[in-house]
């Protein structure tokens, strides 16, 4: 669990770095930087839970998706 959070802070580190460094440059960098931050707290919180929810975005997204009635780790809309 630790790898997920260690690499979800860096990420965040990575996304304040950049707003505060170039506020109106590379909005792609932060988007893709702060969706990255998500996936490896919800990894983290998966392990945690001791739930598999797959390894690509495609298994992920199948494992969390509240639509589904069969996901794994089913997460609320507006979460």
């Amino acid at each position: 669990m630790d790898r997920y959070l260690n690499q979800a802070n860096h990420n965040e580190e990575f996304h304040n770095c950049i707003c505060e460094n170039s506020p109106d440059k590379f909005y792609d960098w932060k988007i893709t930087s702060l969706f990255y931050t998500a996936i490896h707290y919800l990894k983290a919180l998966a392990l945690k839970r001791d739930i598999n929810i797959g390894q690509t975005h495609h298994e992920i997204e199948l494992n969390i998706n509240p639509d589904r009635n069969n996901s794994s780790m089913r997460i609320t809309k507006g979460a």
